[in-house]
């Protein structure tokens, strides 16, 4: 095969904050490419792109997000969240930026269609609407002007005079409880939908206006509910054995959309971590119709197509639309057609093997899920090595420690399986797309119950020859935390560790983490601040003793999120014990990496660790 140039692997740009600009003939899209982040238009009569403006200076967007850009109501501006989370106008005909004051960060921003005013969240804790004209606009707070600072709200959509939400307290994460909330622009409450411990989210109006759609776990798994506005009982419109949604780390998700006929959804269903992307009848007449295998991210329905990011483990990451006038509900019939639009890594990718992964089955560490009828198993999925020879295997633990790593195209399991690894995902107790009882199954119980079930499927792919030493553990976060947990354990055998802004120590990260995730150590570690109770989870720092193995670490030294001092600390003491660690620090990065250069470097850094690790056992 030659030697393999990592590069490649890494995707060339991202794309978020897909909105119509033009109902009927163009969306808008940004671009993020090389550290600058531009705004172009697709248009449909053609299928050709336009660079609409060339540099924003733009806040932080994930891929595939939306909320940060909106259009004016003449479409001859854009207003977007700049990069110091202020609100910012630009004119497309002169260039021209203009950059309002206003009291609080921005946050997210959405177009009023019937009136030339916007609707923005301040902080994702105040709603508020604004009529730009000079750069001191008329503000006025519709919703937590009453003092309610300890709520987030977010994930905003707008239809005529109606505002949706979802709410939650910062005592709680969305996924346990939250809230939805319609408001009129005068800040009336119109419609108000809870289920106590049930998650809410992605609110989203039909384009007629009629309906509402929103995710919640009403019925166990994620599933999508609609409501005319009569606000009567919502209906489960999805099939309720998948989830049809992730959780929300963050705010932006858009993993479903109306159809421009207000008829139908097109909607992202995860199965065992597997995408498919289907055709929803709202009406419940009909069964879901497969429009694609894969996710497609962040779709958005024009005319007789849906657009979106499609991406599978074989498939790198493409703009993509599908015709909606080709969907058949005869199985045998259905071929949807589909135009590739740009790939959004080198076309060089396209000579290097790339596998699917393979599902495996094992036995829950514990049988309480036995008793509760919920997964006595725990599901993992192998990447076998694309390589003649098996050099090791790789554990890639997700972060969260509630989320999921799904089958998309993973530049870094794709490089190593190239390398001659076998990469392996677990999806332990808090993993996503299992419902919310298995999320919730987790709590109080971090670091003990997700470690029981990693070292079980290690040990259980051991024994059926499913994977082969030497195993190295790798994750990110929450990812690294159990990485290095499994470093210190003495029921499974590890050969070395990577972890990237990992969580060291627990009730460090429960005193100094950002807000929005204020109380979520504590839930997981089943400590109640309150009563000042303890807990009995162990962290990595706390374990130091019980390691053998090599380590490698990562951390940003500008990380909100796990801040770096904690790893600073983990790092000196694991010396003083004369470990073996090497520690790489990222001027700049938060928690996870923004920049092409940083990627390229950790995965360079990371490959030399377990190739060298792996050449000296060989010997």
């Amino acid at each position: 095969m030659g030697t393999l140039n990592i590069e490649k692997f890494l995707p060339r740009c991202t794309l978020s904050n897909m909105i119509q600009r033009d109902p009927l003939a163009s969306i808008s899209y940004l671009c993020s490419q090389d550290g600058l982040k531009s705004l172009r238009q697709l248009d449909l009569a053609n299928w050709t792109q336009t660079t609409l403006v060339p540099e924003l200076p733009m806040a932080r967007t994930y891929p595939n997000s939306i909320g940060k850009i909106a259009w004016s109501s003449n479409k001859k501006s854009v207003f977007f969240v700049d990069c110091n989370n202020a609100l910012s106008q630009v004119d497309l005909n002169s260039g021209t930026v203009v950059n309002f004051r206003l009291d609080a960060p921005v946050t997210e921003i959405h177009t009023l269609s019937n009136r030339s005013a916007l609707a923005v969240t301040f902080d994702n804790q105040k709603i508020a609407l604004i009529e730009p004209g000079d750069n001191n606009p008329k503000t006025e707070i519709i919703f937590g002007s009453a003092g309610n600072l300890d709520l987030f709200v977010g994930d905003l959509s707008v239809v005529d005079d109606l505002v949706a939400t979802r709410m939650w307290s910062d005592s709680t994460m969305p996924w346990y409880f939250s809230e939805l909330l319609v408001l009129d622009v005068f800040g009336s409450i119109v419609w108000k939908y809870s289920n106590p411990n049930h998650m809410i989210s992605q609110p989203r109006f039909s384009p007629d206006g009629q309906r509402l759609a929103f995710v919640s776990s009403h019925e166990g798994n994620l599933g999508i509910y609609i409501v005319d506005r009569s606000w009567g009982k919502p209906q489960l419109v999805s099939d309720s054995i998948y989830d049809y949604s992730n959780i929300d780390l963050g705010f932006g998700q858009k993993s479903y959309c109306w159809t421009s006929t207000s008829t139908n959804l097109c909607a992202n269903r995860s199965e065992n971590g597997f995408g498919r992307f289907l055709y929803l009848d709202v009406t419940q007449n009909q069964a879901p119709i497969e429009i694609a295998k894969g996710f497609v991210d962040s779709p958005i329905c024009i005319q007789d197509h849906v657009i979106g990011v499609r991406s599978g483990a074989r498939t790198p990451a493409e703009l993509v639309a599908y015709d909606l006038t080709s969907i058949s509900p005869n199985p045998r019939k259905q071929k949807t057609r589909k135009l590739v639009i740009e790939s959004l890594h080198e076309s060089a990718l396209l000579g290097v093997p790339l596998g699917e992964p393979e599902i495996n089955t094992s036995p829950s560490a514990i049988d309480e899920f036995a008793t509760t009828g919920q997964n006595a198993t725990v599901i993992s999925r192998i990447f076998k090595e694309q390589h003649p020879f098996v050099k090791g295997t790789i554990v890639m633990l997700h972060g969260g420690p509630v989320d999921q790593t799904q089958v998309r195209f993973v530049p870094r399991i794709a490089y190593l399986a190239a390398l001659g690894y076998r990469v392996v995902n677990i999806d332990p107790r808090g993993t996503t797309g299992y419902g919310i009882g298995y999320i919730n199954s987790l709590s109080g119980k971090w670091g003990q119950a997700d470690l029981a079930d990693v070292e079980n499927v290690i040990n259980d792919l051991l024994k059926r020859s499913r994977i082969q030493s030497p195993i190295f553990a790798m994750g990110g976060s929450a990812g690294g935390f159990l990485a290095l947990k499994l470093a210190a354990s003495s029921n499974v055998s590890i050969q070395g560790v990577i972890a990237s802004y990992p969580v060291v120590d627990a009730d460090e990260l429960a005193k100094n983490t950002h807000r929005f995730e204020k109380s979520y150590t504590n839930i997981l570690l089943g400590k109640n601040v309150l009563e000042n109770s303890t807990h009995q989870t162990k962290s990595p720092i706390d374990e130091i003793s019980n390691i053998s193995c090599p380590i490698l670490l990562f951390h940003g030294d500008s990380d909100e999120v796990v801040p770096i001092d904690a790893t600073k600390t983990y790092v000196e003491r694991l010396k003083i014990a004369n470990k073996d660690v090497q520690f790489v620090v990222y001027q700049g990065e938060g928690h996870g990496w923004g920049n092409k250069d940083t990627l390229q470097d950790e995965l360079t850094k990371i490959t030399d660790f377990i190739d060298g690790i792996t050449k000296t056992l060989d010997h």
